[in-house]
């Protein structure tokens, strides 16, 4: 990423929702590639980090529980097999819970705070009548539990995009069961892509032993997000390069369906996601037809049922050769 921090309009941004596991794992920075990862997605001026009320009250009774283990193995020096015997009742007859229950509570609450210090939104994804409705209605058509399935539905208030998880249980019974499709429909919600930690594109996130470079992580994340941004409605296309003329002409592959103006101003969202490029008003668009010739757009609004080729005269600040690289994307200006 680039050094100054660049602003991101809400419609190119992309919001990921951090499963319970994922939140334990990163406050005790449990696997290095998970680590980056986060670090990387919180610096990404195209990411919102958020959890939701449940999840942090499920990550808040993992974590009491895990202090409690701790203070029975390591201070108590209590066998881990028997301890694990009375960490979850809290009841191991070396140590009462009354005598360390502010110590716990006193990590725990820092605990939150380093969430909060690594860019995930606490405050958004509050508890309502309407997340134990959904949840109710995924848990009985699906094998999901209801942990899962409070999960989901607290990750829709504002909708997420993405939800990231270490649970290959909520990963396979979420994406095997296409009755899901209908519940979303049901409330008017659109389904989140689930993402597992442990294969995301070919990366292990929680495996110690096969380390990746922080680069190689950045670009499993920009593809990630890059996919992710061109299903917003303001996507037009991709630029491409080859055979494109002039240094000030900006050729890109119109979408199926999607639809030119007569007048029209453009954004354009970098490839590595390191920066957003504004034009002035363009109104004049060639396009490839389908006998390879290159016409002058008469009539508007223009839209072709297959992808087509366009071009146009970039009018606005900015190096126009980074503007124009290869498999940068190209939206409607908001504010149009």
């Amino acid at each position: 990423m680039e050094n100054h921090k660049i602003v991101i309009p809400h419609e190119f941004r992309i919001s990921i929702f951090l499963d319970t596991n994922i939140l334990v794992y990163l406050v005790d920075n449990t696997f290095q590639n998970l680590t980056n990862a986060v670090n990387f997605l919180k610096e990404c001026p195209f990411v919102d980090l958020y959890t939701s009320e449940y999840a942090l009250l499920e990550f808040i009774n993992k974590r009491k529980q895990e202090y409690y283990l701790k203070k029975l193995v390591y201070e108590f020096n209590i066998n881990l097999v028997t301890a694990f015997n009375y960490h979850k009742e809290f009841n191991a007859n070396e140590v009462s819970f009354e005598s360390i229950k502010n110590e716990i509570k006193t990590k725990v609450e820092n605990d939150i705070i380093t969430l909060a210090n690594n860019g995930v939104e606490l405050e958004q994804h509050k508890l309502n009548q309407g997340i134990f409705d959904i949840s109710k209605e995924i848990c009985l058509n699906s094998k999901l539990t209801i942990y899962d399935s409070l999960v989901i539905a607290s990750s829709l208030q504002p909708y997420c995009e993405i939800i990231f998880t270490n649970d290959s249980n909520f990963e396979k019974f979420y994406t095997e069961n296409t009755d899901l499709d209908t519940i979303f429909t049901k409330f008017g919600k659109l389904k989140p892509q689930i993402l597992s930690s442990k294969k995301a594109e070919g990366i292990n996130f929680v495996d110690n032993n096969k380390l990746e470079t922080f680069d190689k992580i950045k670009q499993v994340w920009v593809k990630i997000i890059l996919n992710k941004v061109k299903e917003k409605e303001l996507y037009l296309g991709e630029i491409f390069t080859q055979n494109c003329g002039r240094d000030s002409i900006i050729c890109f592959t119109l979408a199926t369906n999607c639809i030119l103006e007569k007048e029209m101003f453009f954004t354009i969202v970098d490839r590595e996601l390191s920066n957003i490029y504004e034009s002035k008003k363009i109104s004049e668009f060639h396009f490839m037809d389908t006998d390879q010739t290159v016409k002058k757009i008469e009539h508007f609004p223009f839209s072709q049922p297959d992808p087509t080729k366009i071009s146009f005269r970039w009018e606005g600040a900015g190096d126009i050769s980074a503007i124009k690289k290869a498999h940068n994307l190209v939206f409607l200006n908001p504010m149009q």
